[in-house]
């Protein structure tokens, strides 16, 4: 099935929106991107200190590109999360990157990352 082009970014915005509403003061959302590409949908801050990178994805099959791992390496955040729309259990993608859906994550692992 072809989902229509804007999908992916209504998505993505209505993660980052039901994310950042549950974010205390002293915590900081950004959007990271280099001069070569390398984006990060969006990264938590504690003062200036990236703590977590979040990429946001529609695919149930989530792949990580040159670009998300580069801008992993860069702000060196030792939680690192790809969300996806229809995944129904969690699972370790690599050793420091976990793919879930935003009800697992707002549920279970934004609570202990704001701790």
């Amino acid at each position: 099935m072809q989902l229509h082009p804007v999908v992916g970014y209504s998505w993505e915005g209505y993660v980052i929106e039901q994310i950042c509403q549950l974010l205390p003061h002293r915590v900081n959302p950004y959007f990271y991107r280099t001069q070569d590409g390398s984006e990060m949908d969006l990264v938590l801050v504690k003062g200036d200190k990236p703590f977590a990178c979040i990429e946001i994805k529609t695919t149930d099959a989530p792949s990580v590109s040159r670009g998300m791992r580069e801008s992993m390496a860069d702000l060196s955040c030792k939680h690192n999360f790809i969300i996806t729309a229809g995944i129904s259990k969690p699972f370790d993608l690599d050793k420091d990157l976990c793919v879930l859906g935003l009800k697992d994550f707002l549920n279970c692992h934004l609570p202990k990352l704001l701790k």
